[in-house]
């Protein structure tokens, strides 16, 4: 099931329609179609709303069934959005349902039927918290906050589902999955929301290097006690005790090499939270959650490799690259960085050391104010036999679209493309 997990999302949906379907008796209910689909769309809703919470817990199963917790995380914005899609026809199909009797305003707003009134609660909850965090550039930390408020979505969903008379009560088949979906979505919720900071995956470290080059903030860490141990690519969460920032956590690649003892993060100075970092000191603590991603597992094998790196995409590949010359390995590689000017390239003299002290590293910076934009045919006039390589992209996200269809053109194989899709929120 290794990087199959969408297939248990598209099983989840199946077995609540066929589920569904087994609690009718013959075709009658098709004869009242308005209230079939609103049937349906509420048991889909509410399926994919339960797996969109466990796509958001950051269990370390979601890097092995999605190959990487970035790409769980465009899942569970998606499905999110889907499953409030759902949830949205419900209520309108209700309400159409009602209309011809007249007793449709007991659809929006609560009375003293609980069934109705948590119902009514769970649709407007979500509704506002849909609109908050997917249609409202907010903060990140006030946009995380929001999140802290699903729990209540999926628990008067719970309640919903258990109390309204419906073919969830009648048939226990469907009951008991249907119960068991919205409790794995509780559970899911409980342990990110309350239990994550006790027993998640997590390590104490302290600042000891601060340097900044130009929009670029660099961290050095060292452990406080026990180290923690990665695969090149791969990125944690940061939490920074200092009064000028804000206590949620922010993913960041590691910069640095699994053997080095210091751990290494290159953050790029583009918002309230990042823009705050260079006011840091030596000696601040920081609790580091992860390791996370499978960004870089496929460059563990001996095949060659080209690292296509926008900005500060080439993050992750100073972790990958560096762990290969320790290795003295005869691995070719080939790194393209691509910046808007040379003042953003804070790392090339580090990359052209690297390809200098291993013969089998080449390194090619690219300055898009002077040569324009990186292509894949420029990219293949270095690297000739570009469809026998592993081509690894992290960078703007327009940037690696892009490139993939322009490899795609040239017969690289869509499975030999790896891309790091970092966007979090």
């Amino acid at each position: 099931m290794k990087g199959k997990g969408h297939y248990l999302i598209y099983i989840s949906v199946i077995l609540t329609l066929d589920l569904f379907l087994l609690s009718k008796e013959g075709l009658f209910f098709l004869s009242n179609r308005v209230l079939t689909a609103a049937q349906l769309t509420a048991l889909v809703g509410t399926t994919l709303m339960s797996v969109s919470f466990f796509l958001a817990s950051r269990f370390k199963i979601l890097d092995y069934l999605f190959s990487g917790l970035d790409k769980a995380y465009r899942y569970h914005q998606k499905i999110s959005a889907l499953s409030f899609i759902f949830i949205l026809n419900h209520f309108i199909f209700l309400i159409i349902n009602r209309i011809p009797h007249g007793n449709w305003k007991i659809l929006i707003f609560p009375s003293m039927d609980i069934s109705y009134t948590t119902g009514i609660l769970a649709f407007w909850s979500m509704t506002i918290l849909i609109i908050l965090t997917l249609f409202i550039d907010l903060p990140y930390h006030l946009w995380k906050k929001t999140h802290e408020y699903f729990g209540l979505v999926i628990l008067f969903s719970m309640i919903h589902a258990m109390t309204i008379s419906s073919d969830i009560t009648r048939y226990m088949p469907l009951r008991y999955f249907m119960l068991s979906l919205i409790g794995l979505g509780i559970f899911s919720f409980v342990y990110r929301r309350f239990l994550y900071n006790l027993i998640g995956p997590h390590y104490k470290y302290r600042i000891v290097k601060l340097k900044t080059y130009g929009p670029v903030t660099e961290i050095v860490l060292i452990p406080l006690g026990k180290k923690m141990f990665f695969i090149p690519g791969q990125f944690a969460y940061l939490s920074i005790f200092h009064e000028k920032l804000t206590k949620e956590d922010h993913p960041f690649s590691i910069a640095s090499a699994p053997f080095e003892v210091e751990l290494r993060f290159s953050i790029k100075n583009d918002g309230d939270y990042t823009s705050k970092l260079s006011d840091l000191r030596e000696g601040v603590t920081v609790s580091v959650w992860g390791p996370y991603g499978n960004f870089g597992e496929r460059f563990l094998s001996k095949k060659n490799a080209v690292f296509v790196a926008g900005g500060i995409g080439i993050s992750p590949f100073l972790s990958m690259a560096k762990s290969e010359t320790a290795k003295q390995s005869e691995k070719n590689i080939s790194i393209f960085y691509s910046v808007k000017n040379s003042s953003e390239a804070v790392y090339d003299n580090e990359l052209k050391t690297l390809s200098w002290s291993h013969p089998n590293i080449r390194y090619k910076p690219n300055i898009s104010e002077i040569n324009g934009r990186l292509t894949a045919e420029q990219i293949k006039e270095t690297v000739t036999e570009i469809g026998k390589y592993l081509i690894f992209l992290c960078g703007p996200p327009l940037m690696m679209m892009s490139l993939e269809k322009q490899f795609l053109s040239l017969g690289v194989k869509k499975h030999n493309i790896i891309f790091e899709d970092f966007s979090m929120k």
